[in-house]
Formats: C-alpha cells, structure tokens, sequence
C-alpha cells in the first residue's frame, strides 16, 4: 500500500551513493484514457527548497528508509514539470487541509 506519509522527507540516494535531498512532494499524473492515476515522480528538496524533479523512469528502488535512483542526481533531475493532468500531492491537496 502507498501511504504519501511513508514516503515524503525519506531521503533521494543517487547512483553514487551521495544524498541529493529529501522527496517535497510527489506527482501524480492523471490521465483520461486510464482507469487509475499513477506517480511521475517526485519532487526534491534540499534545505526546505525545492530543487527540482526526479521522474519515476530514473528510481531504482522506494525502499522504506531511502529513495535509490537509477544515475545520478544531476542526470535524473529536471525542471518541475507543468500540466493541467498533474497534481502535486502535498502542495495541492494536503498541505491545504491543515
């Protein structure tokens, strides 16, 4: 089961074993020819920044204590992506229900 609370603040490990940051959000892609939503990946944080985004194509593992990523950090990462069939989880919808 996919609980965001499990998942944001874990550490992003790269290829290199360096901690690039920490997962700020995630973002969930939703398409109308799909049944269901799924992730495109999650947002990185680096000193309470957001510093960019790393796709769910470039993560090896979600592992309960660390996010391992397939390269490295400065490979993975993109600018954040903008769409109107993406929501950012936190931003959009948790972060206003407190």
């Amino acid at each position: 089961m996919f609980f965001f609370s499990t998942i944001f603040g874990l550490p992003i490990k790269d290829s290199q074993n360096k901690i690039g940051g920490k997962v700020g959000d995630i973002v969930i892609k939703i398409d109308k020819d799909s049944e269901t939503p799924e992730v495109a990946g999650v947002v990185v944080k680096k000193n309470l920044k957001k510093i960019g985004f790393v796709p769910t194509t470039d993560i090896l593992f979600w592992k309960p204590k660390v996010i391992e990523l397939k390269k490295p950090l400065a490979d993975s990462m993109t600018e954040m992506p903008k769409a109107d069939n993406l929501i950012y989880l936190y931003t959009t919808i948790l972060d206003r229900q407190i």
